[in-house]
């Protein structure tokens, strides 16, 4: 089975008006909000907010689920987030890749002796640094990323069906 997710991850609680407004699911695991995103519903409300992408406009994501980071920043600020880690995977098999950024004061920030990662479109560092950066402790025996539940979410699809028809414009 795959993994192929990118989300924000939160300690803050976002605004559930907001949330329900722009039709985002979250999840809560250990007091951190996991918030997923989805390439069909960005675009979306990249038309919604009339946001307008240059060619050269910088982006993250897995294979499939490639999101521009303007629009990410916007969420999160339509949301109420300032401080969060951005984290993706693309993993099926074991194999595959991962990355994350971390937010701080909504300003993307350099977290010191992470492992850097750039493949296909997830560029950052690894997820379990970005996820102790925003305070994730990691458990006995556990990893940051296995403490707040995140192998449990394999893939967000089904939460973004009905904006499927916006990545077929």
């Amino acid at each position: 089975m795959g993994h192929n997710v990118v989300a924000l991850i939160t300690k803050q609680k976002p605004i559930k008006e907001k949330l329900e407004f722009i039709e985002m699911p979250n999840f809560v695991e250990k007091g951190f909000y996991i918030i997923p995103l989805n390439a069909c519903h960005s675009i979306y409300l990249e038309k919604k907010w009339g946001i307008y992408l240059e060619e050269d406009e910088e982006y993250f994501g897995g294979l499939g689920n490639i999101i521009y980071l303007k629009t990410i920043e916007k969420i999160a600020i339509e949301i109420g987030i300032t401080d969060y880690a951005l984290i993706g995977t693309d993993y099926f098999g074991g194999i595959g890749s991962q990355a994350a950024k971390v937010y701080k004061n909504s300003k993307q920030i350099t977290i010191k002796n992470a492992k850097n990662y750039d493949e296909n479109c997830l560029v950052g560092v690894d997820i379990n640094s970005t996820l102790r950066a925003i305070g994730v402790i990691k458990e006995r025996n556990k990893d940051e990323f296995d403490t707040i539940n995140l192998s449990h979410y394999r893939c967000f699809e089904k939460y973004y069906e009905k904006y499927e028809k916006y990545c077929e414009e």
